[in-house]
């Protein structure tokens, strides 16, 4: 089973475009997005149609929810709500929190920062009390049922293990922030991410779903 993995898309609806052929031509089995549709440079409805006509599994991130609530719209680059007619108004706001889904190596767990807190930030290189503090991460690897965790919210590309759960952030599609995509290959316990060169994408780096030594 191999899963394409989208992070924080913020209507980069070029760039979706181009991961959404690159996951068509890997042969991914399904794909799956962290959220954050909404306040970025391109079309929303646009974006809004790539993720409907691929049948991507998605969640809300925060900046979704605002939309949905009409709230927090001076942010920059914010997009209004009244952008969308009542088909994509109507999917933006039943975005769920969180997704589970069932994997050979066990369940997955899909959010948009870690678990239900979608402004929870865990980074790639957050030890100690930033760790310790994230109550989320520590309950749902304490219940010992999920074993993958797919997040976003910090833009910042990560594989990390926890002992037996693995947490993966397939980055952003935005363009100052480094964008990549991710392709979760599950038979080879590995993610690969691949680099945008503007809306090209070229091969980037693999990791293998190792055990480290990051304490909750």
């Amino acid at each position: 089973m191999r899963f394409g993995l989208l992070g924080d898309v913020h209507a980069e609806d070029a760039r979706l475009e181009a991961a959404l052929a690159l996951f068509m031509s890997e042969n991914t089995d399904r794909v799956l997005c962290v959220g954050d549709i909404a306040d970025g440079r391109g079309s929303l409805p646009r974006t809004i149609t790539l993720l409907e006509r691929a049948n991507v599994l998605t969640v809300r991130g925060n900046h979704d929810r605002w939309i949905a609530s009409d709230s927090m719209r001076t942010l920059a680059e914010a997009h209004s709500i009244d952008e969308l007619d009542d088909r994509a108004r109507a999917w933006i706001s039943a975005l769920p929190a969180t997704l589970e889904i069932d994997t050979p190596l066990g369940p997955l767990l899909l959010c948009h920062g870690v678990g239900e807190n979608d402004m929870a930030q865990l980074g790639p290189h957050d030890e100690g009390y930033a760790i310790a503090a994230l109550a989320e991460l520590k309950r749902i690897r304490d219940e010992g049922r999920i074993r993958c965790i797919v997040g976003g919210h910090t833009h910042e590309r990560m594989v990390r293990a926890f002992g037996e759960l693995t947490f993966i952030n397939p980055g952003t599609l935005r363009g100052e922030d480094d964008p990549c995509v991710a392709i979760f290959d599950l038979s080879k316990q590995c993610v690969e991410f691949f680099d945008f060169q503007g809306v090209t994408l070229v091969g980037g780096e693999t990791f293998p779903l190792e055990p480290d030594v990051f304490p909750v």
